[in-house]
Order: structure tokens, then sequence, then C-alpha cells
């Protein structure tokens, strides 16, 4: 590619927050569950209808990996995760969070950035 560095320094920028919708900051202990069975506890840290970024330690989080997310006794969430960076784990929900769980949409009453 011969793109000029100007153009793709704008590029760059424009692609800098492709979210379809807001994220939603919250706070709360979640389950995290692998599909092998690994289970660990995780912060959430944020979310939207479509996703979630939690902080945990656990070291077989890692990008690709399908997952539950739960929180409480309610039904977990199915996830694909698609990054981590520093104990940081984004992820996207299979499905976007229906809207009869009113266990997840309370925790996005609080506001978006």
């Amino acid at each position: 590619m011969n793109a000029p560095l100007s153009r793709l320094s704008a590029d760059l920028s424009m692609a800098a927050d492709r979210r379809r919708e807001p994220r939603y900051a919250a706070a709360c202990e979640m389950t995290i569950r692998s599909m092998s069975g690994s289970t660990t506890t995780a912060d959430l840290i944020d979310m939207s209808r479509h996703g979630a970024c939690i902080k945990s330690e656990a070291d077989w989080l890692r990008p690709g990996r399908f997952v539950a997310i739960g929180i409480g006794q309610g039904d977990m969430l199915e996830a694909v995760i698609r990054w981590t960076r520093d104990g940081s784990v984004g992820m996207e929900f299979l499905h976007p969070v229906p809207s009869d769980r009113e266990d997840w949409h309370a925790l996005m009453d609080c506001g978006g950035y």
C-alpha cells in the first residue's frame, strides 16, 4: 500500500471507535466459564448489549475462546473473547443481551460513555 502518511493517519483516527452503541461503566463480580468447564471470577469494567470488558488474571482467557459469562444465579450469556491486554479481556456476546434480562439491563441503566 502506498498511501501517503497523512491520509493513513486520518483513516486510523476515523476507525478509533467502531462500536455500534455506547458502553456502560459497570462494576460487579462475574462468573466466567470456558466450554471445557474451567471457571473463574472476574470484575466487570464496562458493557453494552453486544459485549463486555472484564478484568481477570485467569491465563486461559485468550482471544478466540468461547466462554459463558454470568452475574448472580441467572442464565449465562455466551461470548467469544476478542482481545486480552494486561489482565483486561474484551468479549463479544454471541447474541445481544435479551430484553427480558433485567439483571443485565440494570447494569446498563447508569448511563453510557
